[in-house]
């Protein structure tokens, strides 16, 4: 058993996920090549999970799904050529990153995923909304976010989640 943490690599393109494999020397690395893969090869050993948006199978969205039903803590980041909206937002990636990514970004993302605090189950969706909506907003115009309603909820959910972290910190 190795003590480098394990990565999983989930991209369509092969080379393109073979490239992120090399590019992740340093880590163990797990990579499949569709959603119906990445489900299969998520288990508890899985530190951290870079998925590809849109996959044959299950897309990156339903594998992020059941990588939060199986293990809640495991930092997922999205690393597609897909812009980012509500309705993926509202899903809880902890990072997401527009292709093509460099090598550096690609290291970088991993280390800050890897080195995410695993705190408990407001603070990290709190975490997890503020980053989603950062990634909206840099993506999106303020008149095309504020006319789409689950932008809006999403943000009425951070502020009930602030307002709450802020009275268990108070207390």
């Amino acid at each position: 058993m190795s003590d480098r943490p394990l990565v999983l690599v989930a991209d369509d393109e092969p080379a393109l996920a073979e490239l992120y494999t090399v590019w992740l020397a340093g880590y163990e690395t797990r990579t499949v090549h569709d959603g119906d893969a990445a489900v299969a090869a998520f288990d508890g050993t899985v530190d951290a999970a870079v998925l590809d948006r849109r996959m044959p199978g299950r897309s990156g969205a339903e594998v992020l799904e059941h990588v939060r039903s199986r293990r809640p803590a495991c930092p997922v980041a999205m690393v597609t050529a897909t812009d980012p909206d509500p309705e993926v937002a509202a899903l809880g990636f902890d990072e997401y990153l527009l292709k093509p990514a460099t090598r550096e970004e690609l290291r970088s993302l991993v280390e800050s995923l890897l080195a995410l605090p695993m705190h408990d189950d407001e603070r990290r969706r709190y975490r997890r909304l503020s980053r989603a909506l950062s990634v909206l907003r840099e993506a999106w115009t303020p008149a095309r976010l504020s006319g789409h309603d689950l932008y809006v909820d999403l943000r009425a959910e951070l502020e009930a989640l602030s307002a709450e972290l802020d009275g268990r910190t108070a207390d």
